[in-house]
């Protein structure tokens, strides 16, 4: 091994190290949502999936999980703390007078999604309108379907 594959050996391990520590100081920052974790190859038992789609949800509700979002006719998206349900319906759930207008799972996606009840009625332009994929809407509905404590 010559001189400059030792300098190029070197200078590659010192970069290696560099984004290592980088990676580390950057994902400490990073508020993570205290969610159950399964055990590998193990199905979950209903109540672990209950529970840990009811976490999910109030990660989602909160702004700790980001959906993207928009509002109606805008050509930008919405940034992270703008689009957090938290930020307009305050508190960890929606009020239950309001959620008894959306009857259903698939109903609350097309809310979120179009901005239309189950109705057909038209929710105001001020809601975002996310890209929720469907396990979002199964997090959220757990989350907001639960019993209140």
């Amino acid at each position: 091994m010559n001189t400059s594959d030792l300098r190029r050996l070197l200078l590659f391990t010192l970069l290696g190290s560099l984004m290592m520590l980088l990676m580390t100081v950057l994902h400490l920052d990073l508020p993570t949502p205290d969610l159950p974790v399964p055990l590998e190859g193990a199905a979950l038992p209903e109540q672990a999936r209950t529970e840990r789609l009811q976490a999910e949800g109030r990660a989602l509700w909160q702004g700790d999980w980001a959906m993207q979002a928009r509002l109606p006719g805008a050509a930008r998206g919405l940034d992270g703390q703008a689009s957090r349900c938290v930020r307009c319906h305050g508190g960890t759930a929606l009020p239950r007078a309001l959620l008894t207008r959306v009857d259903s799972q698939a109903g609350l996606c097309r809310l979120l999604r179009e901005g239309a009840r189950a109705d057909g009625s038209r929710i105001a332009p001020a809601m975002p309108r996310y890209d929720a994929t469907e396990s979002d809407c199964a997090a959220l509905w757990m989350h907001l379907a639960a019993p209140t404590r």
